[in-house]
């Protein structure tokens, strides 16, 4: 079964249009062979990336002072 592509993000205004975007590639690595709760992972991805929003001081080194988006799309099986 192919997992669907799954867009969230969180946003301190979500009515104010983006003029900037940072893109960075997460990759996880395990060592040894494994089952992974994907779904598991990525919720607990969610929760972190939105405590990241909240941050004062990662809101501060981005020099923002509307609204910060982070959005977690999971790429599996792409190279």
């Amino acid at each position: 079964m192919k997992a669907q592509k799954q867009r969230r993000s969180w946003s301190v205004d979500n009515t104010v249009p983006a003029k900037r975007t940072f893109t960075y590639t997460l990759s996880i690595e395990c060592a040894s062979e494994g089952n992974a709760d994907l779904k598991a992972v990525e919720n607990i991805l969610d929760l972190h990336f939105q405590d990241l929003v909240m941050d004062d001081t990662f809101v501060n080194e981005l020099d923002e002072t509307q609204a910060v988006t982070i959005q977690v799309i999971p790429n599996f099986g792409k190279k």
